[in-house]
């Protein structure tokens, strides 16, 4: 499979002018700014839709630029402001490889925007997984609950957000600090702990551990049992 590209910004900028002065194309550029999140905070820029890539413009390293080509999304949830892309390879960005991208859209309706994108020129078979807000309102996406949660940090202040379970796994979603959002799949999960129904403990068996404290409606315990059956049994189908 292709791997996604790797581009400097003279090479976006151009790209985007040279199809913006190919009006036989009639290719629509939707440009949007945005913030881009990296390890231990975010990076400012510009999200560019042209033709089949979706290009991110870093305003302070233009040389950290990339693009990732429409075929190499596996799956987009788009939450309010917020679009989080998981890519079928690790894509190279400036900080390492990467699965999972996660954009913070300035304006209401850019991440929708973004999704129609994805949607748009595809067939059936082709198409990514696109979770929306308004699919989940729908009852179109595979959500079992969602709880209001935060993550505490000694260091650098923790962040807001809330917790998804759907039939595939969790996802912490932040909303005031997009670089702590988390997806783990249920494959991915190496062990989970309650240690009251307020915190919840995610072990992967990549990466450091991750405490969840939820606000409001806890997790019970038959919630608790099937999210750990959920695990075990994915834990099977990895041992084979």
């Amino acid at each position: 499979m292709k791997q996604a590209l790797l581009i400097s910004a003279s090479v976006v900028l151009f790209t985007v002018w040279l199809v913006g002065q190919d009006t036989r194309s009639g290719q629509e550029i939707q440009v949007r700014e945005a913030e881009f999140s990296v390890p231990f905070g975010t990076t400012e820029g510009k999200v560019a839709v042209v033709g089949e890539f979706l290009i991110f413009i870093d305003d302070r390293r233009p040389e950290a630029s990339f693009a990732i080509s429409r075929g190499e999304i596996r799956n987009v949830r788009a939450d309010n402001q917020t679009v989080t892309i998981e890519t079928q390879t690790p894509m190279r960005v400036d900080t390492g490889q990467q699965t999972q991208l996660v954009f913070r859209l300035r304006n209401d309706g850019d991440a929708e925007s973004i999704s129609q994108w994805l949607r748009s020129s595809r067939s059936a078979s082709q198409m990514p997984s696109v979770t929306s807000q308004a699919d989940s309102a729908a009852g179109g996406s595979d959500i079992i609950a969602t709880y209001q949660a935060k993550r505490s940090t000694r260091l650098w202040g923790g962040s807001r957000g809330r917790l998804i379970i759907s039939q595939k796994g969790l996802a912490y979603e932040a909303i005031d600090k997009i670089s702590d959002s988390r997806r783990w799949t249920f494959r991915d999960i190496k062990e989970l702990e309650l240690n009251n129904p307020y915190e919840l403990k995610v072990t992967p068996f990549n990466g450091s551990d991750y405490t969840i404290e939820l606000s409001g409606k806890g997790i019970d315990a038959d919630e608790f049992r099937q999210l750990v059956n959920s695990v075990t049994s994915a834990r099977v189908s990895r041992a084979e």
